[in-house]
């Protein structure tokens, strides 16, 4: 494990970590984690879009997943690269509930800090 902790990894970290885990919400709960996006409940319930949910889901698992194996790799600078790939999501994100969309969007937000090498230090 290279990688070596300090104080300004912590957001990274705690967005890792959401969106690892925030994305199996879907295959436990998906009428939960649709209406926790902010949709309506006549959405939440209708079965054919809970399988988009699980999908749309796993793969921000995924990147979750691949952003924890490059920090404890200690590629910071791999990490800060898709963060910014990942920062569109503070104008997009911010849909649905205020509460919600305060979340998404500060979290997205922090993502996007990737762009001026937070998690590299530069």
């Amino acid at each position: 494990m290279a990688s070596a902790f300090v104080p300004r990894h912590i957001p990274a970290l705690l967005v890792t970590t959401s969106m690892t885990l925030g994305g199996t919400m879907p295959l436990f709960n998906p009428v939960r984690a649709i209406t926790t996006f902010g949709f309506p409940q006549r959405i939440a319930v209708s079965k054919p879009a809970h399988p988009v949910m699980v999908v749309g889901s796993a793969r921000v698992s995924a990147i979750g997943i691949a952003l924890w194996a490059l920090y404890l790799k200690g590629q910071f600078e791999a990490m800060d690269v898709v963060f910014a790939s990942l920062g569109y999501l503070a104008l997009v994100d911010g849909e649905g509930g205020w509460r919600p969309a305060v979340f998404r969007a500060v979290s997205a937000g922090l993502v996007a800090l990737g762009a001026v090498g937070m998690t590299a230090g530069r």
